[in-house]
């Protein structure tokens, strides 16, 4: 059992002072661990944020995230697309033609929607009469192309 945890687990039976002195730790040490702290990667994703919805605000809702990284880098931030599509899409925002960027996609964060495969688009599968029709067997194991 770490000191810290021992204080802090007795801490309402007892002093801090108290049982830091017991176990030997100094109530700093003691204090800095038991405070949270923010790491530079939380807090550098919590301005990214800040700084895409100003952006995307300013714009009046129209930019994507290529138009919102292109602005993040006018401005000396250099970021991937892929980053400001992420937070794009976690904060719940979109452009005005609510397009998605290709190439990036998160685990089970939405079905398809229709206008990704649109019902005018040809079937890939070929149909057994469409084969029939051009096709012509010239003997077991072998298809020629016919008339």
């Amino acid at each position: 059992m770490s000191r810290s945890w021992f204080v802090d687990d007795h801490r309402h039976l007892f002093e801090v002072q108290l049982l830091c002195e017991l176990v030997e730790l100094p109530r700093s040490t003691f204090y800095a661990w038991d405070t949270p702290t923010l790491s530079d990667t939380y807090l550098d994703d919590a301005w990214l944020a800040s700084e895409i919805f100003d952006i995307h605000t300013a714009s009046r809702d129209t930019y994507g995230a290529p138009r919102v990284r292109g602005q993040l880098r006018r401005h000396g931030h250099p970021v991937g697309r892929k980053r400001v599509a992420r937070k794009l899409f976690l904060a719940g925002i979109k452009d005005l033609h609510d397009r998605t960027v290709v190439g990036w996609s998160m685990a089970n964060d939405r079905p398809p929607t229709s206008s990704s495969t649109p019902s005018s688009w040809p079937s890939l599968a070929a149909s057994p009469t469409a084969m029939s029709s051009t096709m012509r067997t010239a003997g077991p194991r072998s298809i020629r192309q016919g008339a």
